[in-house]
């Protein structure tokens, strides 16, 4: 398969997901990895690359979240409700972490396929 000859810049598709992530940690809005991911693979035409910038970016914003929101009372309460265990709250937060890396990538890979099919097609 032939791979666009253009160049792209991973450290501006890095800054521009995680930016966008640590804005849409605070919203209620999880399409906002998504969204991040694809802007961060619309930086860059490979794939793989767009795929591990969204990945890392999206989970780069999340781990901040991490840090900058501290308060586990109200997901310690969640588990205890879900789960039946009350020690288990910061799981979760790793947990949701981890499915809006997931969507982050998979939003990488959409953006980078977009950018490689319009410079394919023109």
């Amino acid at each position: 398969m032939n791979t666009p000859k253009t160049k792209g810049s991973p450290f501006i598709g890095f800054v521009a997901c995680l930016i966008i992530g640590i804005i849409f940690c605070f919203t209620p809005f999880w399409q906002g990895a998504v969204l991040a991911g694809m802007v961060a693979g619309l930086c860059h035409p490979k794939r793989r690359v767009g795929f591990l910038l969204g990945l890392i970016g999206v989970a780069a914003a999340w781990g901040l979240y991490m840090i900058i929101n501290q308060n586990s009372l109200l997901l310690d309460q969640v588990a205890e409700i879900i789960i039946g265990d009350k020690e288990i709250g910061f799981a979760l937060l790793l947990i949701t972490g981890l499915c809006g890396s997931i969507l982050g990538a998979l939003g990488g890979l959409v953006g980078s396929s977009l950018r490689s099919f319009g410079s394919a097609s023109s």
